[in-house]
């Protein structure tokens, strides 16, 4: 993978503890760049679902569509989940390894490692 150096934490000379961050690198691989797409295209298709599905579930109340076209958006809705979630995994094979970076993912920035 590339990437550039965005920060080093330590000073010159200074003593780090195990676990302690010493740099973040901005990822530029193109394979991160398609996970990190399609991860947004999945939130944008998930909020647009569960918007048609919220006003879906008004009108079906009232008898003025059939059941099965909610029926048919919820299962829509429950495959782009698991789409999400195996995308989060991808996501954090390539680096995002916690969910403030999934955040930084979501908000359409490049994960920090």
């Amino acid at each position: 993978m590339t990437g550039v150096v965005t920060r080093i934490y330590p000073i010159q000379g200074e003593a780090v503890r195990p676990g302690q961050p010493l740099f973040e690198v901005r990822l530029t691989h193109e394979d991160l760049l398609q996970v990190q797409t399609e991860f947004l295209r999945t939130v944008e298709e998930l909020s647009v679902i569960a918007r048609e599905v919220k006003r879906l579930e008004k009108v079906s109340a009232d008898g003025l569509i059939a059941g099965k076209t909610l029926l048919e958006r919820k299962y829509e809705q429950q495959k782009q989940e698991a789409s999400l979630r195996a995308q989060r995994q991808a996501c954090s094979c390539t680096g995002c390894r916690n969910r403030r970076s999934i955040r930084s993912c979501r908000r359409g920035r490049c994960c920090k490692v």
